[in-house]
């Protein structure tokens, strides 16, 4: 294929992608959003026809749903000029669809897809989303939202730590006890050296820190002094609380019943307490976002269960393992070989896993 004809390809599509995007939401009889008029089938067979272009009709109503949509300037409003202007665009819209057609063009794969993937929007638009968006919120819904999600409005103070911790086994010796202790104060010792660095700390987690069944990775979340929402030692959140700012290191090692603690502060909440008037409508917001949303998951699981689908396993293993086959690094179809190294030059390291 020439390049010239490459382009001419993939104007036309592209041509008949505005065009079937347009006759999709403007010929189809479909109910439309409050303030947007549509063409039902019925006001199009029985409006006037203002033009013909081949076998097809281009009504009254066609045009005013259009005009509709782009209105003419103030100046030229219902003028016959302006009238025709928008009736032209009108003509030559439904001409490039008529010649997209008789070139094959919505039989093109990638075209059906797109064709495909607007009319499900379509259908879960008029189905789901209107009926949703529209419905009234009652204040019983409201404030059983609020009551059922009271700690997204309301909490007391938190605070965050990075927690290097060494576990102390149940069955261990004083002496062992001792031992454990010893680490956890070198390791401190350390922390206060690279304190001031960006990833001093961190880098320290991931090389001395037991994993904590209640966390991970050091990151202890946020809590409160009473060590919820994870039930964190209380002496340990009372330490925490004592840190003043994000950055702040505790000066000794703290002890809890699982092992030894030593923490830095890494964030900070003030207390929030926001009453249900206050945010009666952001509420009504989330209820309406959570309708649209299980309502679309409730009206897909009907269709699903009332479709005869059958999935052939062996053949969805296949496609499966083609397309977990390792691919080798290649720019285009050519395999990448890598520039032999300057003299002098120096090959950055790989990132470390964290």
């Amino acid at each position: 294929m020439t390049i010239y004809k490459l382009f001419l390809s993939i104007k036309r599509l592209s041509i008949f992608i505005c065009i079937v995007a347009f006759s999709v939401f403007l010929t189809v009889g479909c109910s439309r959003k409050e303030g947007d008029k549509a063409v039902s089938k019925d006001e199009k067979e029985k409006s006037p026809v203002v033009a013909q272009v081949g076998a097809n009709d281009i009504t009254a109503a066609d045009l005013r749903a259009y005009v509709s949509k782009r209105p003419v300037p103030h100046q030229g409003q219902a003028s016959r000029e302006a009238m025709e202007k928008r009736l032209d665009e009108l003509i030559l819209q439904e001409v490039l669809y008529q010649e997209a057609l008789r070139l094959n063009l919505d039989q093109d794969p990638e075209m059906r897809q797109r064709i495909r993937q607007m009319l499900t929007q379509k259908l879960m638009d008029e189905e789901i989303n209107q009926k949703q968006w529209k419905r009234e919120i009652s204040e019983a819904e409201v404030k059983e939202y609020y009551e059922q999600h009271w700690s997204d409005y309301n909490r007391p103070a938190q605070v965050r730590v990075a927690d290097i911790f060494i576990l102390v086994p149940p069955q261990a010796t004083k002496s062992e006890k001792e031992a454990l202790q010893r680490k956890a104060e070198t390791v401190l010792a350390e922390a206060v050296k690279v304190k001031e660095q960006r990833t001093g700390f961190g880098s320290l987690v991931r090389k001395y820190s037991d994993e904590h069944p209640k966390y991970r990775k050091g990151d202890t979340g946020f809590f409160d002094m009473e060590g919820q929402p994870i039930a964190i030692d209380k002496q340990l959140a009372e330490e925490a609380f004592k840190l003043e700012r994000v950055g702040d290191l505790a000066d000794k090692v703290v002890t809890s019943p699982d092992g030894y603690h030593v923490i830095m502060l890494i964030g900070k909440r003030q207390p929030m307490s926001h009453s249900l008037e206050t945010v009666k409508n952001q509420i009504e917001q989330r209820v309406r976002r959570e309708s649209v949303s299980k309502a679309r998951q409730d009206y897909v699981d009907g269709l699903k269960a009332a479709a005869k689908i059958k999935i052939d396993g062996q053949e969805l293993d296949k496609v499966v393992a083609e397309l977990s086959k390792p691919k080798p690094e290649s720019i285009g179809n050519k395999p990448m070989v890598r520039s032999p190294m300057r003299p002098g030059s120096v090959e950055k390291p790989p990132p470390l896993n964290r």
